[in-house]
C-alpha cells in the first residue's frame, strides 16, 4: 500500500475543510470549498432549485472517461431465493454460512461446504444455468425484459434505473421500476454521429447531453414522458482530453466539454463557463462538490458547485496531487473518493476531507468494472476459471482475497451500472441483471 503525507494546516484543502458544513444525508464532514465572500457549499447532497435534485449519473458500457457514483449502504447478508427479475426477493447473496467460506453452504449437512453462487453450479442442486440465464441469490434468474438494448448512459432515482439506448437511428430513454420486471419507453432523441451521450436524473425530469465532435446539446425529458425540451448548448464539444460528463446541483446543470466544465440553469438558459481545465479525462459530482481528474499527471481537484466561475484552473482545490498517472473512473461514496490506475490494475481511494491516499492491487488480476455501494462491487476471475464473476468486499479497507464475497455469476459479465434502494443492477455483453444487494 503506497501513502502520502497528510494535508499540511497551510494547504487549500485544508482551509476548505476547516469552513465545511455537516452532511445531512451522511453524517460526516465533507469538503467544503467556499471563501469567505462566496457562498458555502450546499450540505444536502447537490439539492437543486426548481424542483429537480440530482440521483446519479454515469457511463454505459461502450463509453470511457464519464462519471459512475452512486452512493448507499450495502446490506448484503446471507439468504436465498429472490430472483433479480421479480419484486421483492431475499436481502442477501452467497454470504455463506457458519462453518463455510463465502459463496459456500453445508448442502447435505455432512459438513462439506459446497459453492452455491456460480453460473455453472448454482444453488445446493449445482444447476448449470441457461446460456442467458445468471445465478442470482442461489436460483438461475432469467435477465430483465427490455425493450432496447443495453444502456449507453444510465442513472438511478430512488423508485427506478434509467438509460438511454440507441436504436434506429435515434436514443431511446427508458425506465424500469425497482419493483418491476419490465421496462417503459419515456421518449427519444435524435442520434448524432461520434455523441457520447450522458444523462442525469433529476425529481421531474432526466436531463441528457450529447457531445457530436464539435459542440454540445443539454435537453430535458419529462419523467412522465414526452417530448424533449432544449436547456442550454455550446460550440465546444469533447476533445482527448476532457471526457463526458453531465450532473444537477444547486439548481443548475453541469456537464464538460473542451476546455473544462459549463453550466446552465436546470429550467434552461445560455451555457456559463464553469471551471477553465485543458485536462478532465475523469470527473463525478457528489454531495455539493465537483471532481475534476486528469489521467496524465493523477492531480484530482474539486469545487463545491455553489461557487462561482473559476478560470484558473491552479485556483483549484487540489485532492490529490500529481503522481497517480492513469488516474480514471472516478466513484464517491459517503466518504471516500475511487479511482482506477491504468489499465485498471490498482484502485486507489482518497477520503473526501483530504489525508493519505491508500492504493490496493486488484486483487483478482481481472479489473473490469466496479460500483462503490457502501460495499465495492466489481467484476473480477478467479484463478483459471472461464467466467468473470460479481464479487463484493465488505470490507473496504482490506481488499483482498480474505474479504471477498461472490455474489453473482453469469458467463459474460461486463459493466456493474450500481445500485438503485436495495438493488445492485449490472449486465452481461446482451442482457441486463437486476439482484439484491
Amino acid at each position: 500500500m503506497r501513502r502520502r503525507p497528510r494535508l499540511s494546516p497551510s494547504h487549500p484543502l485544508a482551509t476548505l475543510v476547516r469552513s465545511s458544513a455537516a452532511l445531512a444525508s451522511a453524517a460526516m464532514v465533507l469538503l467544503a470549498a467556499c471563501s469567505a465572500d462566496e457562498p458555502p457549499a450546499d450540505s444536502s447532497g447537490g439539492g437543486a432549485t426548481g424542483g429537480e435534485t440530482s440521483m446519479s449519473s454515469g457511463a454505459g458500457a461502450s463509453s470511457t472517461g464519464g462519471p459512475s457514483s452512486a452512493t448507499g449502504s450495502s446490506g448484503a447478508s446471507a439468504g436465498s431465493g429472490g430472483g433479480g427479475g421479480e419484486a421483492g426477493g431475499a436481502q442477501g447473496g452467497a454470504g455463506g454460512e457458519p462453518g463455510c467460506g463465502p459463496g459456500q453452504k453445508d448442502c447435505a449437512g455432512d459438513g462439506v461446504c459446497v459453492d452455491v453462487w456460480r453460473w455453472e453450479q448454482c444453488g445446493c442442486d449445482a444447476v448449470v444455468c441457461a446460456g442467458e440465464e445468471a445465478c442470482i441469490a442461489e436460483q438461475c434468474t432469467p435477465p430483465l425484459e427490455l425493450d432496447d438494448p443495453l444502456p449507453d448512459a444510465f442513472g438511478f432515482d430512488a423508485d427506478a434505473f434509467y438509460w438511454l439506448a440507441y436504436a434506429n437511428d435515434q436514443y431511446i430513454l427508458h425506465r424500469i421500476a425497482h419493483s418491476a420486471s419490465s421496462s417503459e419507453t419515456l421518449g427519444s432523441l435524435p442520434y448524432e454521429a461520434f455523441d457520447s451521450p450522458r444523462i442525469a436524473v433529476g425529481d421531474a425530469h432526466v436531463y441528457v447531453a450529447r457531445f457530436p465532435s464539435d459542440s454540445t446539446d443539454v435537453v430535458r425529458l419529462p419523467k412522465a414522458g414526452g417530448a424533449a425540451e432544449p436547456i442550454s448548448s455550446t460550440t465546444e464539444g469533447l476533445s482527448g482530453n476532457v471526457g463526458a460528463a453531465l450532473a444537477l446541483a444547486d439548481g443548475y446543470v453541469f456537464w464538460t466539454a473542451d476546455g473544462g466544465v459549463y453550466r446552465a440553469p436546470l429550467e434552461g438558459g445560455p451555457a456559463e463557463h464553469w471551471v477553465s481545465s485543458y485536462c478532465i479525462t475523469s470527473s463525478t459530482f457528489s454531495g455539493g462538490f465537483a471532481y475534476l481528474g486528469c489521467e496524465y499527471n493523477g492531480a484530482i481537484r474539486v469545487r463545491a458547485t455553489s461557487m462561482g466561475p473559476e478560470m484558473d484552473p491552479n485556483a483549484l482545490a487540489s485532492l490529490v496531487g500529481q503522481g497517480f498517472d492513469g488516474a480514471t473512473r472516478m466513484m464517491v461514496d459517503a466518504s471516500w473518493l475511487y479511482w482506477w490506475q491504468m489499465p485498471d490494475t490498482v484502485l486507489h481511494r482518497a477520503p473526501l476531507v483530504g489525508g493519505v491516499v491508500e492504493s490496493y492491487p486488484f486483487a483478482l488480476g481481472l479489473g473490469l468494472d466496479v460500483a462503490v455501494e457502501g460495499s465495492i462491487h466489481i467484476i473480477g476471475r478467479e484463478g483459471a476459471s472461464v467466467h468473470e464473476h460479481i464479487y463484493r468486499y465488505d470490507d473496504i479497507a482490506s481488499l483482498d482475497s480474505t474479504t471477498l464475497v461472490p455474489v453473482d455469476s453469469v458467463s459474460d459479465p461486463s459493466r456493474v451500472f450500481g445500485g438503485g434502494g436495495p438493488w445492485l443492477y449490472w449486465s452481461s455483453s446482451q442482457h441486463l441483471y437486476r439482484s439484491p444487494k
